[in-house]
């Protein structure tokens, strides 16, 4: 069984979950019951934890905007925390959850897996809550070889590694975390090119998804493994855009629908006017009819200007 500090963190989430079920979703956003419950996990666990800072910064936001189905997940995934804090640990299963909630990077039992002689690719940047706006940077490495996309993450007080987006890095040593998806990449050796080669492109468009039904079962999955802290993002190659109706169509037929932030649309709409990208990278999500959808953050395209950021 866990610590006196992780009884307490335990009891702080459940009164948390208890209070978003007593006002219900439609109104549990800025309650007092609500704000205090959050204000007793932060209390419970000092500094706060990249995972608890995330799990608070998505809670407020899904409930700010009322998503019912994204709420139920993530305190489904909540849920599963307080069990885990209450249990017995020896579980493979039970660490890796753990460590995704409370850190323990520098700990040597905690799951991870080490790389070395990879190329990342950089294919997007975004800023994410925590307990504040923007409180997290995170940064989408492509795996050329396997077309994993990895995350490197950075408290905004905290520099990250070298080198704009988007870039190459040639990893000599790296540490990436067992836990939820996008899984985390610590750099520990590495070199960056900041021009990357039309060759080194090709092979990220190779690695790309080219169907819904490739991305799908890895998506449900995904979201099993770790219903609250799984981001789900993914690569998927584009036969041809739709952007009258907001839908990818992919080299299998089958077409995604797509989320574009404000001004992301008239930019793809101006730099598709001659051509086709050869793929989006964005977040995905399911919408009410557990459609999957694409929230875009970056496009690839071939030719002199292969890569384009768009948020």
């Amino acid at each position: 069984t866990g610590s006196s500090a992780e009884s307490e963190l335990a009891s702080a989430v459940d009164d948390l979950l208890l209070a978003v079920v007593r006002r219900g979703v439609a109104d549990a956003y800025g309650t007092a019951s609500v704000d205090e419950a959050i204000e007793g996990i932060l209390a419970a666990r000092k500094p706060t934890p990249p995972g608890i800072a995330r799990f608070v910064g998505r809670l407020r936001a899904e409930l700010a905007s009322q998503n019912v189905t994204t709420v139920a997940r993530i305190l489904d995934g909540a849920s599963r925390l307080v069990q885990t804090l209450r249990a017995s640990r020896d579980a493979k299963d039970a660490k890796r959850r753990l460590s995704a909630w409370l850190g323990h990077r520098h700990d040597p039992d905690a799951p991870r897996e080490t790389i070395h002689e990879r190329s990342l690719v950089e294919v997007g940047r975004e800023w994410i809550s925590g307990t504040e706006r923007s409180a997290f940077q995170r940064r989408y490495l492509v795996d050329a070889t396997n077309g994993e996309i990895l995350c490197e993450e950075r408290p905004r007080t905290q520099p990250g590694s070298v080198g704009p987006c988007p870039r190459e890095i040639m990893v000599g040593l790296a540490e990436v975390q067992h836990g939820p998806v996008p899984r985390r990449v610590r750099l520990l050796q590495y070199a960056v090119a900041l021009d990357v080669s039309a060759n080194l492109w090709d092979r990220v468009a190779g690695v790309g998804a080219r169907s819904v039904d490739d991305l799908a079962p890895r998506y449900r999955g995904d979201l099993k493994a770790f219903p609250a802290l799984a981001e789900p993002v993914a690569l998927v190659r584009a036969e041809r855009l739709d952007l009258d109706r907001s839908m990818l169509v992919t080299p299998a037929g089958d077409t995604l629908a797509l989320s574009l932030a404000e001004g992301c649309e008239e930019r793809l709409r101006a730099l598709t006017k001659e051509r086709t990208p050869r793929w989006l990278m964005g977040r995905l999500d399911d919408n009410e009819d557990s459609q999957l959808v694409l929230s875009v953050l970056s496009a690839g395209f071939g030719g002199d200007r292969p890569y384009e950021r768009l948020v």
